[in-house]
């Protein structure tokens, strides 16, 4: 008959809780992105307030990546989006006029479009 130590039951009892945090972690973000799918996307006049680009470096010698960032002003007041696109970041212009299409999520605010008037 094997004995079952007691450091072999710490190992099984840490290994669960892991695995069943990580399932709840699973599950949660499945659940919260489920939500954000479904909020609406909204459309507002708006008026680009102004742009800033931030380096980003994992370590001292791996290559830089460019993050875009443009604040609008709408309706509700001023809010800064995230522009995935350089092209999209280069076409705006500080004091330019038109729709912004964006979607409000738990976390962030997610930039779809902007579109002069």
């Amino acid at each position: 008959m094997t004995r079952i130590t007691g450091e072999v039951v710490i190992a099984i009892v840490s290994g669960s809780v892991i695995l069943f945090v990580f399932i709840g972690f699973v599950i949660r973000n499945a659940l919260q992105r489920r939500v954000d799918r479904n909020l609406p996307i909204q459309t507002t006049q708006s008026r680009v307030l102004f742009k800033r680009i931030e380096e980003f470096r994992n370590g001292q010698n791996s290559p830089s990546m460019n993050h875009y960032f443009v604040k609008f002003e709408i309706e509700s007041g001023n809010q800064e989006f995230k522009i995935w696109s350089k092209e999209k970041y280069d076409e705006l212009v500080l004091g330019q006029e038109g729709y912004l299409k964006y979607q409000l999520k738990k976390n962030t605010a997610l930039f779809i479009d902007f579109s002069q008037s």
